[in-house]
């Protein structure tokens, strides 16, 4: 698909919102400062997109509070607890399950919330984002009591136990190259998701990356996106 073509499938879309679309960015496995992370700073900078850092809590050091201070774009979730797999060999990848017992897993939630929120103060927003996306559900309910405000899963799929704000959109190709993925096929999905919250009034819609992953060539696409959806006036990031 050519450049024309991709742009052409985004306005498309963008043109049929009355009001402007709604898009937010999460960035997953933050745990240190690092040049991955100070890029990632520079393009929030660069395009003004307020960011959310999924922090892994057990492992964060305590240089991240800084960087976080000193990049003002940036607020931080609660990445899981130390982003360990605890399912079976046969199993999708999960920490938290109920693998090592319900009350094990609610008190280390427990626990790294209050780490989390001694740690960055203001700058934690008191999301939950699960380590690959997923969570048990009869664990869901547990989540406003600990303190969690939110949580950020991967899909359109929410609960009704607390606000949910997911994101639809990854970047990256993690079956096959683990590299970016091409822009247009970013622009596709982007255009998929953007159509699903238009025709079923939801949103907004998530963009997620992963900074200690992104090789070159997964950098230089997204700075093409980033800078593709600076250039239209009816989309806001939030």
């Amino acid at each position: 698909m050519s450049d024309e073509q991709i742009l052409k499938s985004l306005e498309e879309e963008i043109s049929r919102w009355d009001e402007p679309a709604k898009l937010w960015l999460r960035d997953d496995d933050a745990i240190a400062p690092g040049t991955a992370l100070d890029r990632l700073g520079e393009f929030t900078d660069r395009f003004d997109i307020p960011t959310i850092i999924a922090v892994i809590p057990k492992l964060a050091k305590k240089q991240l509070v800084r960087w976080v201070e000193d990049n003002r774009q940036m607020k931080v979730a609660m990445h899981g607890i130390s982003h360990k797999n605890h399912a079976g060999v046969n199993e999708k990848k999960c920490e938290l399950g109920l693998h090592r017992g319900r009350q094990i897993i609610i008190d280390e939630m427990s626990e790294h919330y209050k780490r989390s929120k001694d740690m960055f103060g203001e700058h934690f927003t008191g999301m939950l984002v699960p380590p690959w996306n997923r969570i048990d559900k009869s664990l869901i309910p547990e989540l406003e009591a600990i303190g969690f405000s939110s949580l950020s899963t991967y899909g359109w799929a929410c609960s009704n136990d607390i606000l949910q704000i997911n994101t639809h959109v990854d970047i990256i190709d993690w079956k096959a190259t683990r590299s970016g993925w091409p822009l247009d096929k970013i622009i596709d999905d982007l255009c998929s998701a953007l159509q699903h919250a238009r025709e079923n009034n939801v949103g907004p819609v998530g963009i997620l990356t992963h900074h200690l992953v992104h090789d070159e060539k997964t950098w230089q696409m997204l700075s093409e996106l980033l800078e593709i959806l600076a250039a239209q006036e009816k989309i806001e990031w939030v």
